[in-house]
Formats: C-alpha cells, structure tokens, sequence
C-alpha cells in the first residue's frame, strides 16, 4: 500500500528536513496518532532502504505496529 499526503508547511526548509528526512526513523515524537517509533534497520541514521517500526493508535483498519521502509533519500535536493 501507498500512502501520498501533501501539505504546506510554514518553516524553513532546511528544519523541515532534518524532522523529516534526518529524523525519519523519530516520527513517533511529533507525529499523531503515531505513539513511538524505532528503527528496524540496523542503521540509526537513514538511508535508502532503511525501516521503522511505528505503534499508532486505532486508525480506521489501522492498529498496533506497522513498518515503513523509506524509498528515497537526496539530501541536497531535500527528497
């Protein structure tokens, strides 16, 4: 399954990334109903490839843990 969200954010770009980009394998810190996260790939900083863990709450059909494995990475062009 794909999930595609778009949102504008008022912030600088380059904090924008390292919440989103730098700290992937953190999500459970900022984003709801997201209650923690952990990286499931032996590497902690990310890199294409890598995967976390997420506990969330009841979404929808959505509950307990699921993994996400992040699928690009360019840090110059912040993607």
């Amino acid at each position: 399954m794909q999930i595609r969200r778009e949102s504008i954010v008022r912030a600088p770009a380059a904090r924008v990334w390292r919440i989103l980009g730098e700290e992937f394998m953190s999500v459970g810190r900022w984003a709801a109903p997201i209650t923690s996260s952990c990286a499931v790939t032996p590497e902690v900083a990310p890199t294409v490839g890598s995967t976390r863990a997420c506990s969330i709450e009841p979404f929808g059909p959505f509950e307990g843990d699921i993994h996400e494995r992040l699928v690009e990475l360019d840090h110059e062009r912040m993607v």
